[in-house]
């Protein structure tokens, strides 16, 4: 199972984090979708400090997105996102948009 959450969600930068919670060291890759047409990608393999001190996984499980300008925020509230080389679709339980 994939465990994360969003903490930037906004026009300009999504910022988070996401690791397996059975295999924290594996490191993701995640595809951004709106609608069917994909649009960026993001891995999370990014070590961050806050995630050390709350020990979650090995603290190397963040990411960051440079959002596309064109999109509007309806698009945004829209994104899709898709495990690479998957048909899985991960949305965490919280967007803050």
């Amino acid at each position: 199972m994939i465990n994360g959450n969003f903490d930037r969600f906004d026009k300009e930068r999504i910022d988070g984090w996401a690791m397996i919670s059975e295999a924290p060291t594996v490191r993701l890759r995640f595809d951004v979708l709106r609608g069917d047409e994909v649009i960026g990608e993001f891995f999370a393999d990014q070590f961050r400090e806050d995630l050390a001190e709350a020990e979650i996984g090995d603290a190397t499980c963040a990411f960051s997105f440079e959002v596309p300008t064109y999109l509007s925020l309806g698009d945004l509230r829209k994104l899709r996102f898709r495990l690479g080389g998957s048909d899985f679709y991960w949305q965490p339980k919280r967007i803050p948009v």
